[in-house]
């Protein structure tokens, strides 16, 4: 009998403390002992628990976003995971609204059209900053406030000299070409990578003492219209970039991948021309040749064939 057993048995530690004295470590070796799995049960409470967080968030419809870009376009990207807080509404017996506030997880997909990463970077571990462009309304924007960090001059400022967000040129293809350069948005920048230390400060930023020796910092900041609506120290811990780049096939020499199209496209043009080939083959082969002896036909009548056509001969 191990006496420090009660110390490693996890979540069962308060269902088998009245037989504490009769735990062994071990294999259940007689008909009436049972074997108890501590660490199995505590994994999988934690894959319930995980699994439960990600269903909160709909990471299941980010994931389902990223695998579609990535089978279309190479790549697929998520954002995260981040810790959040989340309102859950709630009512006293008296009518009273009470909410509940918990942390919980945050997945985010983002398109591959919002990307910028590094330019000089093949692959994520190489990447020293990434920027996203996100698309926001004035409601969007005031929601920031009631994260950590954020600004709520800076953000007011921004909405105050008015919406900045201009279409590019792949977005009117994407959108099935609507023609409309500027919309009621805001283009806001995200920005994730390293600085110099003394840039950082320069923009309002307060660097422990610690990172001052280096030349170099890794921040988070958000832009606007100007205005910097948050600006903190990478959070992270060990510091890193919180984007997950999956390619559908790697390509050594970019950082985006190749997708299902691009792989099929040889395969694809050789089947069109097939099909050109036959439908060309089967217009001439299906049609009619006719003959016309012209001196039958009175004169100026047309050559044209139609449904209940009445030819005109002396």
């Amino acid at each position: 009998v191990r006496q420090d057993i009660m110390t490693t048995v996890g979540p069962l530690k308060e269902k088998l403390d009245p037989i504490k004295d009769k735990v062994k470590e071990g294999p259940g070796l007689t008909p009436t002992s049972f074997t108890w799995e501590p660490a199995k049960i505590a994994a999988y409470n934690m894959e319930k628990l995980i699994h439960d967080q990600l269903l909160e968030c709909s990471a299941d419809k980010a994931i389902r976003a990223a695998v579609f870009e990535m089978c279309l376009f190479g790549t697929g990207i998520l954002r995260g995971p981040f810790l959040l807080n989340k309102e859950y509404p709630r009512w006293t017996s008296d009518g009273k609204y009470d909410p509940i506030s918990k942390k919980t997880a945050d997945v985010e997909f983002m398109s591959i059209w919002d990307a910028y990463p590094d330019a000089d970077a093949r692959n994520m571990p190489e990447a020293e900053k990434f920027t996203q462009r996100r698309r926001m309304s004035r409601t969007d924007l005031r929601n920031l406030n009631k994260r950590p960090g954020f600004r709520k001059d800076s953000i007011e400022a921004a909405i105050a000299a008015g919406p900045n967000y201009v279409r590019h040129y792949w977005e009117n293809t994407l959108d099935d070409y609507k023609n409309v350069n500027m919309i009621d948005r805001f283009e806001v920048l995200e920005f994730w990578g390293m600085v110099d230390a003394e840039h950082a400060e320069q923009a309002g930023l307060e660097i422990p003492v610690e990172f001052k020796k280096g030349n170099q910092v890794q921040i988070n900041a958000w832009i606007c219209n100007g205005h910097v609506l948050r600006l903190v120290m990478n959070q992270f811990t060990p510091a890193r970039i919180p984007y997950h780049v999956c390619p559908y096939e790697m390509n050594p020499y970019s950082f985006f991948g190749i997708g299902v199209a691009e792989n099929m496209e040889d395969t694809q043009r050789a089947m069109n021309g097939f099909w050109r080939m036959a439908i060309d083959n089967a217009a001439k082969a299906g049609n009619l040749i006719l003959e016309i002896d012209e001196n039958m036909l009175v004169p100026g009548q047309s050559k044209d064939l139609y449904p209940g056509k009445i030819f005109i001969r002396n």
